[in-house]
C-alpha cells in the first residue's frame, strides 16, 4: 500500500470524525419565552408581507369618562411581547397615548413612562416623567383618575401584578397633588370602574398582513 493512498484514507476518517463530533454537539435553537407570566398567550403566527411574524392581543386601558370618578375601559389591539414586564410597558405606554374613543385622558400632556419594575411578590414600580405631577389639573377626582387608571390598568389586565406603587422621576412621592397617598403600593380600586365593565384579561388575536 502506497503512502499517499494511506495518507489520504486517515484524511478521509479524520474529517468524517469531525462531522460527526459537530452534528453531535450541534446547540439546540433556543426556546423563545412565552407568556407564562402574563395573562396573554400567544397568537397563532402570521407572515406579513415582509416575512416578518406578527402577534397582537387585544388589552383593557381605563380612562375617565369626563364628569365623575368613573373610569370606563376602552380595548386596544397591542403588539404582542414576550415577557410580563415588557408587555406591561406596552399597555402603559398605550395608556399615556389616551383614549381613540370619546372618552378623556387621564395621563397629563408629554407624560412619559420613564421605567418599570415587577417584583416577584407582584409588586409593580412604574416610573414616570416629572409631567405627570406637574402637569395635574388639580383636584380630588382628576387625582384619583390618573392614579387608578394606571393602577387598575396594570392589575386588570395582568393578574400577576398584585399592586402597583407610582415613583416620579425615579423617586417615591407622597402624592400627585395631595389627594392620594402614593407612599406605598396600591391595590386595584374596582369601585371605581362601572359593574358592567369586566375584568380585562387580554385576549389574543391575529393581525393580519397589510
Amino acid at each position: 500500500m502506497n503512502r499517499p493512498f494511506v495518507i489520504g484514507i486517515v484524511l478521509f476518517i479524520v474529517v468524517l470524525a469531525g462531522l460527526l463530533f459537530l452534528l453531535k454537539h450541534k446547540p439546540k435553537p433556543p426556546q423563545v419565552q412565552n407568556h407564562n407570566e402574563s395573562a396573554a398567550t400567544a397568537a397563532p403566527a402570521q407572515k406579513t408581507e415582509e416575512g416578518q411574524t406578527q402577534r397582537r392581543i387585544n388589552v383593557k386601558l381605563f380612562f375617565s369618562n369626563g364628569n365623575s370618578t368613573q373610569l370606563l375601559p376602552e380595548e386596544r389591539s397591542v403588539q404582542y411581547q414576550d415577557t410580563l414586564l415588557t408587555q406591561a410597558k406596552e399597555v402603559l405606554n398605550e395608556l399615556i397615548k389616551g383614549p381613540t374613543g370619546d372618552l378623556q385622558s387621564t395621563i397629563p400632556d408629554k407624560t412619559q413612562l420613564k421605567d418599570l419594575f415587577i417584583t416577584k411578590d407582584g409588586v409593580a414600580y412604574a416610573d414616570f416623567s416629572q409631567e405627570l405631577a406637574g402637569g395635574m389639573p388639580g383636584g380630588s377626582t382628576a387625582e384619583m383618575n390618573t392614579v387608578f387608571s394606571i393602577v387598575n390598568t396594570l392589575t386588570l389586565n395582568f393578574p400577576q401584578i398584585k399592586r402597583v406603587q407610582i415613583l416620579v422621576n425615579d423617586q417615591a412621592v407622597e402624592t400627585l397633588s395631595g389627594h392620594v397617598d402614593l407612599s406605598h403600593p396600591l391595590h386595584q380600586d374596582l369601585s371605581l370602574v362601572p359593574q358592567t365593565s369586566e375584568p380585562a384579561s387580554p385576549q389574543t388575536n391575529q393581525t393580519q398582513p397589510s
